[in-house]
């Protein structure tokens, strides 16, 4: 079984807030590859790896080392 996930329908759905990622945590690590291309976005992850999500958090360390 393979599932194909369009980012730019993701991206969309975020916009117009169908999804959440507060509350999404598939939504939320998903968001993350593009989150690059929209700093309201990248905000957005940040605060909720320093509020509610660790993992998100090193997640976001890292890649900001690798960059």
């Amino acid at each position: 079984e393979i599932h194909f996930i369009e980012i730019p329908k993701l991206l969309k759905q975020w916009r117009e807030e169908k999804i959440n990622p507060w509350e999404n945590e598939f939504a939320r690590w998903l968001l993350l590859l593009p989150a690059h291309e929209d700093e309201h976005l990248t905000h957005t992850l940040e605060d909720i790896a320093m509020k509610q999500d660790p993992m998100l958090k090193k997640a976001i360390h890292k890649w900001e080392n690798m960059s």
